[in-house]
Parts: C-alpha cells; sequence; structure tokens
C-alpha cells in the first residue's frame, strides 16, 4: 500500500514536471517564430526541453512520451499548413524521424546517467553504513581486549597480594608474642620487614587502581598499558630484593647487560612478573639447584 502511494506521487510529480517544461518550451518557441517568421530552432526547443524532462523525471517513459508529443505538435503547430498534421509535407519524414530519434537517445542518455547517479549515492549511503558499523564493531572489540586485559592483570596480581599480608601478620605477630625475648636489631628488623611489606602492598593496591589506564588512543587498536622510559637494573634488583627476603633458603644466579638501560615498563607490572617467574621457578621445580636469571639486550 505504502509503495502504491509513493508510486503515484511520483507519478503525480513527473507528470507535473513534464507538463510544465513543455509549457515554457511552447512559450519561448512561440517567441522565436514570431521573431525570426520561421521555425527552424523551434525543433532544438522541444529537443531540449525533452532533455530536461528525462533529466528530472524518473524512468524512459516520460521522455519518450513527450518527444512524441513535441514532433506531433511542432507538425501541427509550427509547420505549414498550420493547425494541421501532415506528415506528407516534403522532406519532414526525416525531419520528423531525426528529431524523434534524437529525442530518444538524449532520453535514453540522462535516464541511464540519472540510474548511474542514483546508484552510486546509493553504494555511498551503504558503505557509510558499512564504515559506521566497523567502527561500532572495532569499538567493542577494543572495549573487549580492554576489559580481558584488567581481567588478566587482576588474576595475575591478586593472589600475590596475599604474600606481603601475611609477612606483615607474621612479622607483627612474633613482634608482639616475643618482644621481651627480642633484642633491639631483631625489633628493628620485624619493624622494618613489616614496612618494606606494607610499601610493597601500597604500590600494588596503586598499581591495580591504575589499571584503569589501560586505553587505546589514536588510530591504535589494542588497549596497552601506559608506560615510562625505567631503569632496568633498579627494577630487577627490588624484584630479586623482594624474593631473596621471601625466600632466603633460594640460590639464585643473575645475569643483565653491562650497559645502562632504560627500559618503556610500568616498573611494578614488570617487578611483579619478575617475582612471579622466580617464584614458580623455585616453588614448581622441585629442584634445589640455583635458579638462573638471564636477562638480554635485543635489537
Amino acid at each position: 500500500m505504502e509503495q502504491n502511494e509513493k508510486g503515484l506521487m511520483q507519478w503525480e510529480k513527473d507528470f507535473l514536471i513534464s507538463i510544465t517544461i513543455l509549457i515554457i518550451a511552447t512559450i519561448i518557441a512561440h517567441i522565436f517564430f514570431y521573431q525570426t517568421a520561421h521555425n527552424i530552432n523551434v525543433p532544438m526547443i522541444y529537443t531540449l526541453a525533452t532533455f530536461f524532462i528525462s533529466r528530472y523525471t524518473k524512468g524512459y517513459g516520460w521522455g519518450i512520451v513527450s518527444s512524441l508529443l513535441s514532433v506531433i505538435f511542432i507538425n501541427w503547430r509550427f509547420t505549414f499548413p498550420y493547425f494541421k498534421i501532415n506528415f506528407m509535407i516534403d522532406g519532414y519524414p526525416m525531419t520528423f524521424l531525426g528529431i524523434l530519434v534524437i529525442a530518444i537517445i538524449t532520453n535514453m542518455t540522462t535516464t541511464s546517467l540519472n540510474r548511474e547517479k542514483e546508484a552510486a549515492v546509493k553504494r555511498e549511503k551503504e558503505l557509510a553504513k558499512l564504515n559506521e558499523y566497523n567502527k561500532q564493531i572495532n569499538e567493542l572489540q577494543i572495549e573487549k581486549e580492554k576489559e580481558k586485559m584488567r581481567s588478566n592483570l587482576l588474576r595475575a596480581i591478586s593472589h600475590d597480594l596475599r604474600t606481603p599480608l601475611t609477612g606483615m601478620i607474621g612479622a607483627s605477630s612474633t613482634y608482639l608474642e616475643a618482644k621481651d625475648q627480642l633484642d633491639e636489631d631483631a625489633k628493628d628488623q620485624l619493624v622494618m620487614g613489616i614496612k618494606e611489606d606494607a610499601n610493597w602492598l601500597l604500590n600494588m593496591v596503586e598499581n591495580l587502581l591504575s589499571i584503569t589506564r589501560i586505553q587505546s588512543n589514536g588510530s591504535d587498536t589494542q588497549p596497552h598499558v601506559k608506560k615510562v622510559p625505567e631503569p632496568l637494573e633498579e627494577v630487577v634488583a627490588e624484584a630479586i630484593q623482594r624474593y631473596q627476603k621471601r625466600y632466603p633458603d633460594s640460590e639464585l644466579k643473575v645475569k643483565i647487560p653491562e650497559d645502562f638501560l632504560m627500559v618503556p615498563m610500568d616498573p611494578t607490572l614488570i617487578e611483579q612478573v619478575i617475582m612471579n617467574l622466580l617464584e614458580n621457578a623455585w616453588v614448581h621445580s622441585g629442584s634445589d639447584a640455583p635458579i638462573e636469571l638471564d636477562i638480554k639486550e635485543e635489537d
């Protein structure tokens, strides 16, 4: 029903366009006819009218019908004997055929160009919709990757929060239960251990909160951690110190480049990565052999 209404509205629109253009062409043709006293320019005027009708209407029909009506009207109004239809005038059949062929060819060419233009506009709209759809998909994928990375980081770090808490509880319990038997140096070591574990725990909590910094900037399609240049040696030394404090019986051999290296990283995350690697090697190796940490510089 809706399509029929649209078709009727288009038909009415095309009809009004065709009638209006033919009326304007007829007025102009009369002006030329009375000013020059001959009809040489009249066929050109109606051919141009047919061109505009083909340009601004849908399909081939209106242009072809207009060209036929134009040829008949030229014969009736602008060809002697006037106001009579006579196709047997010497030379007129060829003139009639020529005007009709030119009008039809012009109509078909113009209509074809209109259809190509409409198809191009339609393709452009579809391409715009496709680009918008792809953009939405990319945004969803990026958001999914960000959420996945957050989850992985939280899962990797959260279990390590228990260790400093356990150390703090153990040291504080020892201090409270045996403070009378401990000398000042032992007390200082326990308090220092609690302080170090508390500082590390604070850094870990801050790092967990900073996971929200994982984002995608500019044209990047992958979420990333914000990195700043940090001295590699200091980060490794801090991780080793924590490891040896936690596992004093573990023997560790470390190889690190002699050159001073500034590496873009999140130091807390990298320190935790090194700590996890060493801890896994000690816990799961099933051997008392020394653990080797070999850090190499690659081009």
